[in-house]
């Protein structure tokens, strides 16, 4: 018995997918440049479709793969059956051929994205069809700055590649990017002093010491290799006394929850599974000295978390001000 359509979609995919119809359909709307670089005989229906779960009652979608010049490729069609027009079209077409361009990518494990044109059919009321369909114009852009975006490659900061002294030049930047840079290198025990001594330089307040005290917990906790007695000398030329106090004070607590051969060794492994009960209290010491008295809804809380849970509160201690601030999500 003969299928019998009973929407939009079913009805058009029917007839799209017998081929003949398929190849007029292509040939009658495809542009002339576009048509004439297909191998008809090479077409061939695909079986994926990238509409989101809560649009398919409004779209579909078809994938042609041909070979264009001797290549594959891909035509993408977008059927938007509703009524009424949608104004974000063009972004809608654009996510989904890029979702198929990753998938081809995965499926054929090769590093070169292929060809995909797309287009969209359209058979609503609105008509002419009210929207831009040209991308660029759908932007906030008076300055017509994105054109020149998109057409030059991705900006990349490979922090690697980036001089000291050109780091130097910006006082704000300068002591977290340098200690990123060297977080993996042999010479960060040098850099990291050099990076809290220009902290020290900077107009003292709580929030430059939340920065300082924030790159050495970042140091104590990434590093692969640091110097531990070095750091403990330098730090004298580095940061004032109450600073270094406190910031040692860091160091002795890092070991006592059981991270001693991690600092040792530049990297902190991580609090041993299995001993819940002697990290909970070496936490609550450390955020003791963080916070002052700490109520008992936080010690309560400490005192009943999870391994995963002491893990991150142990990487938020130094981020947050106030003992509330650090049991937040």
């Amino acid at each position: 018995m003969q299928h019998k359509p009973d929407s939009h979609d079913s009805f058009f995919k029917q007839n799209l997918k017998n081929l003949a119809v398929a190849k007029d359909f292509l040939k009658a709307f495809l542009p002339p440049e576009i048509s004439a670089k297909i191998d008809y005989s090479s077409i061939a229906i695909e079986s994926d479709s990238f509409i989101d779960a809560d649009l398919v009652k409004r779209y579909s979608d078809m994938i042609f793969r041909v070979k264009m010049d001797d290549r594959l490729a891909y035509l993408y069609l977008l059927v938007e059956h509703q009524s009424s027009p949608d104004p974000n079209i063009v972004f809608r077409v654009i996510g989904y051929v890029m979702r198929l361009m990753l998938e081809k990518v995965k499926q054929t494990k090769r590093s070169v994205y292929p060809l995909v044109y797309p287009f969209v059919y359209y058979h609503g009321e609105s008509t002419p069809y009210p929207y831009p369909l040209d991308w660029q114009s759908a932007f906030d852009d008076a300055q017509a700055l994105l054109p020149s975006i998109l057409a030059k490659p991705l900006q990349l900061v490979d922090l690697n590649q980036v001089p000291d002294q050109d780091l130097a030049q910006h006082k704000w930047l300068y002591a977290f990017a340098l200690t990123m840079k060297y977080i993996r290198n042999p010479a960060l025990s040098d850099r990291f002093i050099l990076a809290l001594s220009h902290l020290n330089a900077l107009p003292k307040d709580q929030a430059v010491i939340d920065l300082i005290l924030g790159t050495v917990s970042y140091v104590f906790n990434k590093a692969d290799q640091i110097k531990v007695e070095y750091i403990e000398e330098k730090l004298k030329e580095a940061v004032p006394p109450p600073l270094q106090e406190k910031i040692m004070t860091i160091a002795e607590q890092l070991k006592s929850i059981g991270r001693e051969e991690g600092i040792e060794k530049g990297r902190l492994e991580g609090i041993n599974i299995g001993e819940e009960s002697a990290t909970q209290r070496n936490l609550l010491r450390l955020a003791n000295k963080r916070f002052g008295d700490l109520p008992a809804s936080v010690i309560k809380h400490v005192e009943t978390a999870s391994m995963t849970e002491l893990d991150r509160l142990f990487d938020r201690l130094l981020d947050v001000q106030t003992a509330q601030d650090w049991l937040a999500d």
